[in-house]
């Protein structure tokens, strides 16, 4: 499906999309300075907060932050577990999860800033904005809540995959909040400069014809003219601005890259009590995991994802379909025409709110009977498989930009609750 907005125009790919998603698209299509932009939609579209999730375009004078959102550098990190785990116990997973993974809006109770430093090259003093940089320190290693989750899955062959989904967790919030305020008032300035300039030329036009008893009249239809400025959720940064906010996204996306890491090794650790030194257990996990980012910039290409994966050619993917059907795992086309994207995930069909309206607690546990989980309740109602498009709607959408080498069915699964 293509639609079309006063100066750009976006491919959908998918039909089942409702008309508030399309409301959101043709608005950004609207915006005059994303004229020219390459924008794609993924076939797991839906509303957002202001903007569509499952956006990508194309970037190059202007970015808007709440484009990428608060949970700046979400996405999946993936390991097999054949080196670390072979007979698996449930019951002392979920207890080593929930005893040493913070979760909701839980936190460590001392900084992880060394391990930031010495492991992963991040320092969060070098950010440009101001933030809580010891919530951030202490927050590494933590899920938080939503649609986070840790998932053990299982191929046709046995083989057994750790996934984390989870973020930057707040430092993102905090640095996207920063960024889009500052873009809200540039716009603000600069269209009220541009109106002011407009007006000024105005009156200097009608002095220069001799028409100066024109200007009052012509003022008042002036004056009557709405300020041309976009939509606060599409209020864009340029220039020095839009350097330093790329600048501190890229230290939230290497540092939710960071966060997923540290609750994998985490867990490993603990269950098999390994009597190791840790930093040099995470540099030994690293090359076994995975990772496939879904709310950020691509810096070298410029491409925006938003709710959104890369898929270059022979790039391996991960995509999680929802907590009963598991996640599909894939290798990239390197398709152009998808700006080199694929979808996060099946996207959703309720939005939160009308997931516990609709979904009954007891419609939830039978569709989870046959995965361990303790998280089945009242409070993960808005997570349960009902509220996310079938699984068929995405695996019937991506060949153009996806291999599918096969899906990973779930036997455990952890959402905070």
């Amino acid at each position: 499906m293509e639609v079309q907005g006063k100066y750009n125009k976006a491919k959908i790919f998918t039909d089942n999309v409702d008309s508030i998603t399309i409301g959101q698209i043709i608005s950004l299509c609207n915006q005059k300075e994303f004229k020219g932009a390459s924008i794609r939609i993924m076939p797991d579209c839906h509303a957002g907060r202001g903007c569509t999730i499952g956006t990508t375009m194309t970037i190059s004078d202007k970015v808007v932050p709440n484009l990428v959102g608060v949970d700046i550098g979400c996405g999946m990190a993936t390991i097999p577990l054949k080196k670390y785990i072979n007979n698996l116990n449930y019951t002392k997973l979920d207890k080593i999860i929930r005893d040493n993974i913070p979760h909701g809006f839980k936190i460590h109770n001392k900084s992880r800033e060394k391990l930031l430093r010495n492991l992963f090259n991040i320092d969060i003093n070098n950010l440009r904005c101001e933030v809580n940089k010891n919530r951030a320190c202490m927050s590494l290693g933590t899920l938080g809540g939503g649609n986070h989750f840790i998932e053990v899955d299982k191929s046709e062959k046995g083989q057994m995959y750790l996934t984390v989904h989870t973020g930057s967790r707040n430092l993102g919030k905090q640095i996207a909040d920063y960024y889009q305020d500052k873009a809200i008032k540039y716009c603000v300035e600069k269209y009220k400069k541009s109106y002011d300039d407009a007006k000024e030329f105005l009156i200097s036009s009608l002095k220069k014809d001799n028409k100066e008893h024109l200007i009052n009249e012509y003022l008042k239809v002036f004056n009557d003219r709405k300020l041309n400025k976009p939509h606060d959720d599409l209020c864009y940064l340029e220039n020095d601005l839009m350097e330093d906010y790329l600048h501190d996204m890229s230290i939230a996306q290497k540092y939710a890259v960071a966060n997923r890491m540290v609750i994998i090794a985490d867990i490993l650790f603990k269950y098999n009590s390994l009597d190791v030194n840790y930093d040099h257990f995470i540099r030994d996990i690293k090359c076994d995991v995975i990772e496939c980012i879904h709310n950020y910039i691509d810096m070298d290409s410029k491409i925006l994802r938003k709710g959104a994966i890369s898929a270059n050619k022979d790039e391996t993917v991960i995509i999680p379909v929802n907590m009963r059907d598991g996640i599909i795992l894939g290798k990239g086309k390197g398709n152009s025409e998808w700006n080199y994207s694929a979808p996060h995930g099946a996207g959703r069909i309720l939005s939160r709110g009308k997931a516990k309206e609709k979904i009954s607690l007891d419609e939830f546990e039978e569709s989870m009977k046959e995965i361990f989980t303790t998280c089945v309740g009242q409070s993960t109602l808005d997570e349960a498989p009902q509220a996310y498009k079938p699984i068929e709607d995405i695996l019937n959408n991506i060949g153009d930009t996806i291999e599918i080498m096969e899906v990973l069915k779930p036997i455990y699964n952890f959402k905070s609750n």
